[in-house]
């Protein structure tokens, strides 16, 4: 049922982008009958599982600190308004599963995707997979990056073809800003297209292309380090961007060490 509600609630994305209600309060009323089936059991399992933690925190120093416990410190630190702390942790508790849920899972097919195309990376991926694998296909290592360059650029190519959000977030200027033919006056609503970035041919070679040395270190050094944003950048940069690509990297070496060569 979680994974339904998780579905359900994607499909809305743009939706709770500007109805910030529709997440935030105990009584929710989404005008679908099936949407509100679905996503209820999300919110009354995230804020059962936020209220347990916040009565029983956990330190920080203990070996069980969690995510979680985190964001507990960090809201409480801040808000001493008991009510309002736990309505912006159940918020940072939802907005943390709608944007790694369905993103992390894109990722990785889109990365199986490619690598089926391209044998020869694929080949070599699977073996530098041996570092992190023993023969029973068990984590034994925590890689370093050293350790998997290869799946590094391959990742980061995955990303820069298929970003999870293709625009970014909306941002209100603040005052009236000028580039080249660009007008920009304060009030005005702005968008960063991600996707034209990731594929304008001044910053990558072969831009609608799979070609993972794009990511070569001679590559990266020859263009500007925004033209690769797909957690965005800046204060904004997403809290969640290094839990994903720890996640796409076990699901996509898992994969290839047990079943890539049986479906191609």
């Amino acid at each position: 049922r979680i994974s339904r509600g998780m579905d359900a609630a994607n499909e809305r994305m743009f939706d709770l982008l500007t109805d910030a209600d529709f997440l935030s309060h105990d009584e929710i009323k989404p005008s679908s009958r099936k949407l509100q089936r679905q996503v209820i059991p999300i919110i009354r399992f995230i804020h059962q599982v936020v209220e347990d933690r916040m009565a029983s925190p956990v330190n920080a120093d203990d070996g069980d600190h969690s995510l979680l416990d985190g964001i507990i410190a960090a809201v409480t630190a801040q808000e001493t308004d008991t009510a309002q702390a736990k309505a912006q942790i159940k918020e940072e508790v939802y907005h943390l599963l709608l944007a790694g849920h369905e993103t992390t899972g894109a990722t990785t097919a889109w990365c199986l995707y490619h690598l089926a195309h391209d044998l020869e990376t694929q080949d070599a991926l699977r073996a530098e997979t041996t570092v992190v694998y023993d023969r029973d296909n068990q984590y034994v290592n925590e890689p370093r990056p050293n350790d998997i360059p290869l799946m590094q650029k391959v990742l980061r190519e995955t990303l820069r073809l298929h970003p999870s959000p293709y625009v970014s977030f909306p941002r209100i200027a603040t005052e009236d800003y000028e580039a080249g033919d660009l007008r920009i006056k304060e009030g005005d609503l702005a968008f960063v297209c991600i996707d034209a970035i990731h594929q304008d041919p001044r910053f990558y070679k072969e831009p609608q292309s799979f070609r993972p040395d794009h990511f070569s270190p001679e590559e990266i050094e020859q263009r500007p380090s925004a033209a690769f944003m797909p957690f965005l950048t800046g204060p904004h940069f997403c809290l969640g961007s290094m839990m994903s690509i720890r996640e796409t990297f076990l699901s996509v070496s898992i994969s290839l060490i047990t079943s890539c060569a049986a479906f191609l």
